[in-house]
């Protein structure tokens, strides 16, 4: 079976299989939770109880790797294919489904039916555990049930199905009974939640905190690309300014260099020597008359003066 479903953040409640009621002890581990805005990968081990063993090893039984935190994968931040192994007909699937619908409605649930108790329960759980390895882009799986008396849930107190659990290529979530009920899955999962709509939540991160920090995110984006346009409009005045001083400066040596220049040419115009009083003779053909011998007597000539012409006639000897 194949239901579509979401969710999406996690602040959630649930509890780890790993616990201890001794406060004393320096095995005992615990998670840190943040808000959904950040969701970093969270390991399993704390739990709201008291009557359950210690991480690392259990009471009566050598040191299995079952029991070691360290084996405990993290939870994704935004799970995107959720497996569900339970009954169809539970009333644990139907929490599941209507809280990844509401918390990250982009998940897609995949639901792995079994039987969950009686005769051939625990070979369909193993089985089921098997058919997820198989399955492409799975992020997460849940296993679990409502509650029941302990032969119930003595199901999920086999061997086999611990080690199945153990042995998932995913993260497994176990939310078997009631938060009073501790089976041997809840010990071996990556994380225990309390009942199954904690199980979804611990999945799944809250949409509405996703979207709140993405906003936080987009108006921290927006203020810091407005101040970068602001520093660079400030580099752009700046250098305007530098240009504008430094071209100022280039038109103000040229124009003394052309003043003095215009002044060597002033001095060395004929017009400026006319003005000390000499003058120039042409005569009607306008050769320069510069020698005496070319002003034979009754010669008509025109005198160039600092302020126009003068005709005027070679008179006799």
């Amino acid at each position: 079976m194949r239901s579509p479903a979401s969710s999406a953040g996690r602040a959630v409640t649930g509890t780890s299989p790993c616990a201890t009621a001794r406060r004393s002890s320096a095995a005992s581990c615990s998670r840190a939770r943040t808000g959904a805005s950040r969701r970093p990968p969270r390991t399993a081990c704390k739990s709201s109880r008291s009557d359950g063993p210690r991480c690392g090893k259990r009471r009566g039984s050598s040191a299995s790797p079952f029991w070691s935190c360290s084996r405990r994968k993290p939870l994704p931040g935004y799970a995107q294919r959720i497996a569900v192994i339970t009954s169809p007909d539970a009333a644990a699937l139907t929490d599941i489904v209507a809280v990844v619908e509401r918390r990250w409605p982009v998940a897609e649930l995949l639901v792995v039916p079994t039987r969950v108790q009686g005769d051939g329960a625990e070979a369909e759980i193993c089985a089921a555990f098997r058919a997820i390895g198989r399955i492409a882009g799975l992020d997460v799986v849940i296993v679990g049930r409502g509650g029941g008396s302990k032969e119930d849930l003595w199901t999920f107190n086999s061997e086999r199905v611990a080690r199945a659990v153990a042995a998932a290529p995913v993260p497994v979530i176990s939310a078997v009974g009631h938060e009073t009920d501790v089976t041997l899955c809840d010990l071996v999962a990556d994380y225990r939640a309390a009942t199954p709509s904690a199980a979804a939540a611990a999945a799944t991160p809250d949409r509405a905190e996703v979207l709140d920090h993405l906003a936080q995110v987009g108006a921290r984006l927006g203020r810091a690309v407005a101040g970068r346009v602001d520093l660079a409009g400030q580099r752009v005045e700046r250098s305007l300014d530098r240009l504008a001083g430094t071209m100022t400066l280039r038109v103000e040596r040229h124009r003394h260099r052309l003043a003095a220049l215009s002044g060597r040419l002033d001095a060395l115009s004929p017009l400026k020597i006319l003005e000390r009083g000499y003058a120039l003779a042409r005569d009607a053909e306008d050769r320069l008359l510069t020698r005496v011998a070319q002003f034979p007597p009754g010669l008509a000539f025109r005198l160039r003066v600092s302020d126009g012409e003068v005709r005027a006639r070679v008179a006799g000897p």
